[in-house]
């Protein structure tokens, strides 16, 4: 499935680099994405596998653009010559989207087996010799700004063409941000060009202090970039690419970097509970064909430096791994701490002198938190908007009377970071329009977990306003089928009943319940109720109005508690 970009109203110091042996053309990779697009989270692991498969014969470089709604991925907003780039340049208006080579597109999207059809391509494009070497010298960071030495050889015939341009890119290699197509971090992210990009077409600009490059046939050419950091970037991560690139027929007629053949990823899953001696376990590969000395480093909000994040058990971060091995290690945080909150952090590796070269993401929760309301579309620390109405606060107050302090996290990130839920002792889920945002597409393990949640004693109340739009066009009819059974098994509740609305016009609260207390609400013109019995296939009570309608239910699930809401209210109780 493709975005369209149209309108439409619709449901660090320094590292030497990679030498190119002469006639060896690596290849320029470049993605259009963004952290609003719900198919570039889909196709992201595939096209990191062919990354961490390829990476000793490619450049990769990931441009962020401002579509699809809301546009607002933070990565585009920092740097937007990415639009024109892909869509004048390129003519390109989808994400995600690559090229390779300059010339050649890969629609992932529309491809059976991404992975093979990026290998082919730039297999492709590496058959053609390249006339040209290029060595990134070092990269050194100096007060705000980056510095970068390079050179350029010719190695052969040089092409006929006389528009071509020396383009360095400064990329960061790993960012945690996740974004409303639910991708926990990006890699590869271009943060900015050296010349900058011609604002009207997006293709490689030229100026006094940067001109049109050229070289003499067999000559040696050595060059210096330089570019002021920006405020957000994270200078433990910051990379460098350049390619040499005509600006009419588009080829990319050679590439480099200086980002070295390593990945980290984490061995199992779940956030780390801070301050009770539990740790998660990481696991670094050397692709290369090299011994590599490489240094770890945890980088945490300054707003969480009092839970002391650390690799545990690889003295002073400094870590060897031989060519084609992995090592593990550990992250941990400081013993004996109580606090609320979760927060992201990143486990870097980067080299001796501080360049960084792989990244990955993790969630470490304060063990305080006991009691989440988890809602899909906000991150702050209070009820969101659309549930700070007079019912919720209420709920909130009451659980609060009791001794519990619930904590508001977005609800992508919940189930990024919590796969398993026992650490919760209740969890009320706002699913606001529609009920299928508990089971979205990016994020399907949530009954799974909600399962097991509750036959282990966890209490979990879903609020919704309804159960139809995208619970009825689930992308798939495999997916409806999912989420049925998933309401079957979790609420005991028949979907079918959903599809005869009734009106109702008063929701009672449990009188004397610490959460269902006074939550008595007179409401009219409300559709999209559950005219039911009033007990369930399996004797389970239904909720019911002063009409003696069922408007929800009540169920109880192994020795958990659940309880699900169809209404216009956006709040109901469980016991």
């Amino acid at each position: 499935m493709k975005h369209i970009l149209l309108f439409v109203l619709i449901g660090a110091v320094a590292i030497t680099g990679n030498l190119q042996a002469q006639g060896t053309r690596r290849v320029l990779v470049e993605e259009f994405t963004s952290s609003t697009c719900p198919p570039c989270a889909a196709t992201d692991p595939y096209v990191q596998k062919f990354t961490k498969e390829y990476a000793d014969n490619i450049v990769v470089l990931k441009w962020h653009v401002n579509w699809p709604s809301p546009g607002n991925d933070p990565m585009y907003n920092a740097f937007k010559g990415s639009v024109n780039r892909s869509t004048v340049y390129y003519g390109n208006i989808y994400a995600p989207f690559v090229f390779v080579g300059g010339n050649d597109s890969v629609d992932i999207t529309s491809q059976s087996d991404i992975v093979g059809a990026l290998e082919s391509s730039v297999d492709d494009a590496a058959t053609t010799p390249s006339p040209f070497e290029i060595t990134i010298n070092s990269q050194e960071i100096v007060g705000d700004s980056i510095i970068v030495m390079l050179t350029v050889k010719s190695s052969g015939t040089l092409p006929s063409e006389n528009d071509l341009r020396l383009g360095v890119v400064i990329g960061e290699r790993f960012i945690v941000y996740t974004g409303t197509n639910g991708a926990p971090s990006h890699d590869y992210v271009v943060r900015t060009t050296i010349p900058s990009l011609v604002s009207s077409t997006g293709a490689l600009g030229a100026t006094v202090q940067y001109p049109a490059f050229s070289i003499l046939e067999g000559g040696t050419n050595t060059y210096r970039y330089a570019a002021k950091i920006g405020t957000t970037w994270n200078r433990s991560q910051l990379f460098t690419a350049a390619f040499i690139q005509s600006i009419g027929s588009k080829e990319v007629f050679q590439s480099a970097w200086n980002l070295l053949n390593v990945s980290v990823e984490r061995v199992g899953s779940g956030a780390l509970t801070v301050g009770d001696g539990s740790t998660a376990l990481y696991r670094i590969t050397n692709h290369s064909s090299t011994d590599l000395n490489l240094k770890l480093v945890v980088n945490a909000p300054a707003s969480r430096s009092s839970w002391g994040l650390n690799v545990t058990d690889v003295p002073n971060g400094v870590i060897s791994v031989a060519k084609g091995q992995s090592k593990e290690f550990n992250v941990g945080s400081a013993n004996g701490i109580s606090d609320t909150g979760l927060a992201g952090y990143t486990v870097i590796v980067q080299t001796a002198d501080g360049v960084g070269q792989a990244g990955a993401a993790g969630y470490a929760l304060g063990s305080a938190v006991k009691d989440v309301i988890v809602n899909p579309y906000s991150t702050s620390s209070t009820p969101p908007p659309s549930v700070t109405a007079t019912k919720m606060n209420t709920i909130v107050n009451n659980l609060k009377a009791i001794g519990y302090d619930p904590y508001v996290i977005d609800g992508a990130l919940f189930s990024e970071a919590f796969p398993d839920w026992g650490h919760f002792r209740t969890i009320l889920y706002i699913a606001n329009d529609y009920t299928a945002q508990f089971d979205y597409k990016y994020w399907p393990n949530n009954f799974d977990a909600l399962s097991s949640y509750l036959d282990n004693g966890g209490h979990f109340l879903m609020c919704s306003d309804g159960l139809d739009g995208y619970y009825f066009s689930a992308y798939s009819q495999t997916n409806n089928d999912a989420y049925i059974q998933g309401m079957r098994d979790c609420f005991h509740i028949e979907p079918e009943a959903f599809l005869n609305p009734a009106d109702y016009t008063e929701i009672h609260g449990i009188s004397g319940d610490p959460i269902g207390n006074n939550i008595n609400s007179t409401v009219s013109g409300v559709q999209l109720t559950q005219p039911l019995t009033p007990y369930d296939v399996d004797g389970i009570p239904c909720i019911k109005n002063e009409n003696d309608q069922t408007i929800g239910m009540h169920s109880i699930v192994g020795n958990g508690k659940s309880a699900f809401q169809h209404s216009g209210i956006r709040s109901l109780e469980f016991t």
